[in-house]
């Protein structure tokens, strides 16, 4: 520790320069990082036609319960590479889609874009897809489950730039103190090499 506080004291110009140096860039970054990144949710409810599917069609906790089940299964169709390749060969657009089961009947999709309108190409593409799987499903099966609610929310997703200021700054210190002993490290292998 002793000898961390004298190299910081004795070449504190350096270190600070380097320091304030990495910060900027570090700042820059952030605006990169920061530019034209949104964040969308979608929220999906999943129910269940009361008809003669059902053992009592009279019975609307017995269509609840199916459509709780059949939540899970359209949780499950978001691991399979299939669909989640047609949704980016559709839309045009690389994204990762992040999807859990929130409460009964109610699913939660997020994923990230470049802009504002592959945010909402994304959603729109999301929710053609899915209406025709359920649909294929239940002509398989002779159910009748439906998307009674689907709601996108999209907003723009930014890092305070402080934090990149910050985490810079403070990388900024170890990177000029290292650089300075490394520095002076040559500089003595230099000087005895010449004697």
């Amino acid at each position: 520790m002793k000898e961390f506080l004298s190299t910081l004291f004795t070449h504190w110009k350096k270190i600070a320069l380097i320091a304030v140096l990495t910060a900027i860039a570090a700042t820059a970054f952030g605006i990169i990082y920061n530019r034209n990144s949104f964040s969308a949710t979608i929220f999906i409810n999943i129910g269940a036609i009361q008809d003669n599917t059902f053992s009592n069609p009279g019975n609307p906790f017995e269509a609840l319960q199916a459509a709780d089940q059949f939540t899970e299964s359209v949780q499950g169709w978001f691991k399979n590479p299939l669909l989640l390749e047609t949704i980016r060969t559709e839309s045009g657009i690389r994204a990762d889609f992040s999807i859990r089961k929130q409460e009964k009947q109610n699913l939660l999709i997020t994923y990230k874009t470049d802009s504002l309108e592959s945010a909402k190409t994304i959603a729109e593409i999301t929710r053609k897809n899915l209406e025709k799987q359920i649909t294929i499903y239940n002509g398989r099966n002779s159910s009748n489950f439906t998307i009674p609610s689907y709601d996108s929310f999209i907003t723009e997703s930014q890092l305070p730039l402080v934090l990149f200021s910050m985490l810079g700054l403070f990388a900024g210190i170890f990177i000029g103190y290292y650089l300075t002993i490394f520095w002076e490290i040559l500089a003595k292998e230099y000087n005895s090499y010449r004697h």
